[in-house]
């Protein structure tokens, strides 16, 4: 069961997976919820649901464990059927086959293959490592109790502004006294200002002085001198006519050009690109070398190998492909029984 880490990877990078013989597993998220009872936060989560009906082979895990393993996809589709073939032993004779931190597969009473998800579990790496948040229950303001000093019993906050609010204001004693003691003198000073004319001149001199100087508010402008355009008007109406009569002169006078004889050039033909829907797939490999060696293998046994170059970086060897797949599936039955050593699949 080598290959168990690999899928358990595999399970948590994509949404779906599909183990070909066995079943497929889709994901299903759910978003973060708040459980009011208990006060826990739950972060998002992505659970997993097995099928076994899903049993098409869409080629996703094949390739990563030829990459991972460091083989090609015959060899990588071998090593998955021996995996199947082993964990179904396993769960006919009773016995559970682990993927840690998600669930475990085991066999009904009929022989099939089940997976239970293991409880808790969540594969969303967005939220990877996030437990359940508890949270404080949340208390209306009016349900606080209060201690008042001199009272019996407690009293809610709401009693307590509504009280505040509905209390007369008190009126202090002695400040309005306190105030017309400090009124007298002022008013004894503005009685005094219109009989005393020096007093009134002195204050008013005094306050005067404290403003800015006028004359910071003046500013002078210069003049507006008259400009005379008669000249800068006729300048640029006689560069305009000296440069149509240099542009005149240039067109009368045209430059033909000697035709140059056509050389005929040696286009090479485009090479033979497979347009068939359905490739056979001979090899996947990640040595260029690797590949180029297979590829003459086979060319020398007279099937037509071609390289092609995988985004994930991988050397496809192809042996033709077919517009439908029934000719392609005849293809492969027959290379079967030319010769067992290759093993074609065909790239859907």
């Amino acid at each position: 069961m080598e290959l168990l880490p690999l899928i358990r990877q595999h399970l948590y990078l994509e949404d779906d997976t599909i183990i070909p013989g066995l079943g497929g597993f889709s994901s299903r998220y759910y978003p973060a919820r708040l459980i009011p009872e208990t006060g826990t936060v739950i972060p998002p989560v992505r659970e997993i649901l097995f099928d076994r009906s899903l049993q098409h082979n869409d080629g996703k895990l094949q390739e990563r464990v030829a990459q991972e393993c460091g083989t090609n996809l015959s060899r990588a589709r071998q090593l998955l059927e021996d995996f199947v073939n082993e964990l179904k032993q396993k769960t006919a004779l009773g016995q559970k086959v682990l993927l840690e931190g998600i669930g475990y597969f085991y066999g009904d009473e009929n022989g099939d293959v089940l997976f239970r998800l293991e409880p808790g579990a969540n594969l969303n790496l967005d939220s990877f490592g996030l437990p359940p948040i508890h949270v404080h229950q949340l208390v209306p303001r009016t349900a606080i109790q209060l201690n008042v000093p001199g009272r019996k019993g407690r009293i809610s906050t709401s009693q307590v502004i509504e009280k505040q609010i509905h209390e007369e204001p008190v009126i202090q004693e002695g400040k309005p006294l306190k105030r017309v003691l400090i009124a007298i003198p002022l008013l004894f000073l503005l009685a005094l200002l219109p009989n005393n004319p020096e007093l009134s001149r002195r204050m008013t001199h005094e306050r005067a002085t404290l403003g800015p100087d006028p004359s910071l508010f003046m500013l002078e402008y210069p003049e507006v001198q008259p400009r005379e355009t008669s000249k800068e008007i006729v300048y640029p109406i006689v560069q305009a006519e000296i440069a149509a009569q240099e542009v005149q002169e240039v067109i009368e006078t045209p430059v033909i050009a000697p035709e140059a004889e056509p050389v005929s050039e040696a286009v090479p033909e485009p090479p033979t690109v497979q347009t068939g829907k359905y490739p056979l797939v001979a090899g996947l490999f990640r040595n260029e070398e690797n590949a180029n060696r297979y590829a003459d293998e086979l060319t020398g046994k007279g099937y037509p190998a071609t390289i092609t170059v995988t985004p994930s970086g991988f050397y496809r060897i192809s042996i033709g492909s077919f517009d439908s797949l029934q000719e392609a599936q005849e293809r492969v039955n027959q290379i079967y029984q030319e010769d067992p050593a290759i093993k074609p699949w065909i790239l859907k």
